[in-house]
């Protein structure tokens, strides 16, 4: 029976009935498998065929193709034809991977084949765990999985049980082998672990099925097999110092990392997709696929682009992660001909995320992966270039973002929204630049600062640079931005100079005087220009009271001189 047969509930070819009296037993593959009522059929060796269920399985999950025993059978409860009723894995050719799944012996396929081939996840165990049945029981148990839903049985073979799956494991020895693992999101020398346990979902074609079907809950749902496995996962890893993503190509993931791309596992709105895929970019950098969504028994997506435009490369990264969030949060693939309509800057993550602002628009092609095209639409330095204060915000931060990427090269941090009555929107940044973290905020420049058209300085962001992150620090940048866009038109102008009588006395601060940091071009528009606060101590404070500020300013130097020489005026107990 085919898949779309059975959606369509087609009935299977008649029973061949053995001789009266007889029941059929025997040799057999299993030629018909359905995951929403687990039941199936299976052909044996002589021609006849028996009706099974899951649960007469013995020690397997049923899969398309297996090769199985039936060691029982009887009659059919609904009138004709037989059932099976105890069915095994029958070991030997055609099974070489299930056998190593299962812990047979065989020469060919060893653990690690077995999750590579199968695994949705593989555990990193710190130690090996005990090897004899009981001992091994009793490690299980001592992780408090009972209390999670979940429930292990080590004989015949390892198996966990929960959400109405029973799922497959594997346990090798040794350290995983290293060789195929993307080892880019761990550091050098990461600690593989002293054995290894497999996890095992079923099969790609199996688990589209799960997803297809209307009987089995949201995989993320509160009690959905992913959430479950999730939580088995971050209980294995007391023991544990990392994962191998299978279904990501092998990606190693730290045990800390991994654990916090989950979120919140008791929030029903968090659904920790991310924790289990990861971005790749093309090998001529012409394009972003996503690699580990075959894990919910959904497609991979790609977005091309053209090399160079930075715009679109921008963009494309957070097209992939917007179509992976929609599909798991809607539990299904793509439509081919279907248009997303993506958000600029969006931060699609395990949270549901809010569209507004400017989008971009891809049009989806359905092939072996999902392929969003992007479609024409203005070029973002236009709007700017015209009718800067129109930008929506989005916009405008993503160009911001390329400058500012440009002018301190680093990795970004953070990013905290922000909006106060009577302020424009703006979100605070903190990027690590070299010898500094810089905090800057994001979003006033669309408007004139009061006064700046008569002192040339109609744009600003403003920031500080800091020896190590500082919530404090940073909510005193995003303060004073606020003071700044909240006075009259007429007000004068804050310009590199000025002092800023803003006592900060735990940290030696009487003040701060506004340094320039660079003026940034954005798409041939209107400049930004980033001033800086600049901590000053009371000696300091009065002496540019009467003397000005051009020789402190001078003293600070240039480019990574000057951002390390504000860091240390932060005399931070941390630092």
């Amino acid at each position: 029976m085919s898949l779309f047969d059975w959606f369509k509930k087609k009935k299977p070819e008649p029973v061949s009935a053995p001789a009266q009296g007889v029941l059929p037993v025997g040799e057999g593959e299993i030629i018909e498998y359905a995951v929403a009522d687990s039941t199936g059929a299976i052909r044996l060796e002589g021609g006849a065929l028996l009706r099974f269920g899951r649960s007469a399985c013995r020690g397997f999950e049923p899969t398309l193709g297996a090769k199985v025993l039936v060691r029982q059978s009887g009659p059919s409860p609904f009138g004709g034809g037989f059932r099976a009723l105890e069915v095994e894995l029958r070991p030997g050719p055609g099974n070489e991977v299930l056998d190593a799944l299962l812990g047979a012996s065989h020469p060919g396929c060893s653990a690690a084949e077995a999750c590579a081939y199968l695994g949705t996840i593989t555990v990193l165990l710190a130690e090996p765990p005990p090897s004899t049945p009981m001992a091994l029981q009793a490690w299980f148990d001592s992780l408090g999985l009972d209390a999670l839903g979940i429930r292990v049985s080590v004989q015949p073979f390892l198996r966990f049980h929960f959400a109405g799956c029973s799922v497959p494991a594997v346990l090798g020895e040794g350290p995983y082998p290293q060789e195929g693992l993307d080892l880019r999101e761990v550091p050098p020398g990461f600690d593989l672990g002293r054995a290894y346990l497999g996890l095992m979902m079923g099969p790609s074609l199996e688990r589209q099925m799960r997803a297809l079907s209307a009987v089995f809950p949201h995989p993320f749902g509160p009690q959905g097999e992913m959430r479950l496995l999730a939580r088995l996962v971050v209980a294995l890893l007391r023991r544990g110092t990392g994962v191998v993503l299978n279904r990501a190509r092998e990606t190693v993931c730290g045990r800390e990392d991994f654990i916090q791309r989950l979120g919140d596992l008791d929030d029903a709105a968090c659904m920790p997709w991310t924790a289990w895929v990861t971005l790749a970019v093309g090998p001529e950098r012409d394009g972003y696929s996503s690699l580990g969504m075959g894990a919910f028994g959904l497609s991979e997506v790609s977005v091309p682009f053209e090399r160079g435009d930075r715009w679109a490369e921008c963009r494309a990264v957070e097209a992939v992660r917007w179509a992976c969030a929609k599909m798991v949060r809607e539990d299904r693939p793509l439509a081919g001909g279907e248009t997303l309509e993506v958000p600029v800057r969006a931060r699609a993550g395990a949270w549901p995320s809010v569209s507004e602002g400017a989008l971009e628009r891809y049009r989806v092609e359905v092939g072996k992966r999902a392929v969003l095209r992007r479609q024409p639409s203005t070029p973002p330095g236009e709007a700017w270039r015209t009718q800067p204060s129109q930008v929506p915000l989005n916009a405008y931060q993503a160009i911001l973002d390329e400058a500012l990427g440009a002018q301190l090269p680093g990795d970004a941090v953070a990013e905290y929204p922000s909006t106060h009555p009577g302020a424009p929107p703006y979100a605070l940044l903190v990027r690590k630049a070299e010898r500094a973290y810089a905090v800057f905020t994001s979003g006033f420049g669309r408007k004139v600062q009061p006064g700046g058209e008569g002192a040339g300085l109609p744009r600003i962001e403003l920031g500080t640079f800091l020896p190590v992150p500082n919530s404090e620090c940073a909510a005193l940048v995003g303060s004073v931005a606020r003071f700044i866009f909240s006075r009259e038109r007429s007000a004068e102008a804050f310009k590199p100079g000025d002092r800023l009588d803003m006592p900060m006395s735990k940290y030696g601060i009487a003040g701060f005087v506004l340094a320039q940091a660079a003026t940034l071009a954005l798409y041939g528009g209107p400049g930004v220009t980033l001033l800086v606060l600049v901590p000053i101590t009371a000696a300091e404070f009065s002496s540019v009271k009467h003397f000005g500020s051009g020789s402190l300013l001078q003293s600070l130097g240039e480019g990574a001189t000057f951002r390390a020489a504000i860091a240390r005026r932060w005399r931070l107990p941390q630092a």
